[in-house]
């Protein structure tokens, strides 16, 4: 898989990564530089997967930051929050 394009997001600070054409996951710029990343490197099936899950992670922790901006929360409510919002419990737990 090559990358063949790598766009930083108007509305944020994260990256759009693109492989072979598509679309695959928007990062932050320390997760691609952290695997080593750039325009027209191969990217492993590894590779993907741990930046998917980085994505996912970044997330739901900006999630949890933009719900205790509203108020106090326990551990266990932010968690079942995370998940109604539809993170899975590793990845709730991982925030």
């Amino acid at each position: 898989m090559k990358i063949t394009g790598l766009r930083k997001n108007s509305s944020n600070d994260r990256i759009s990564v693109e492989v072979d054409g598509t679309f695959a996951v928007s990062v932050s710029l320390e997760a691609l530089m952290e695997e080593g990343v750039n325009r027209g490197a191969e990217l492993t099936k590894e590779q993907l997967k741990r930046l998917q899950n980085r994505s996912s992670v970044e997330h739901a922790s900006a999630e949890a930051v933009r719900l205790l901006k509203y108020g106090r929360r326990t551990e266990a409510e932010l968690l079942d929050r995370l998940q109604e919002k539809g993170y899975d419990r590793l990845t709730s737990d991982t925030v």
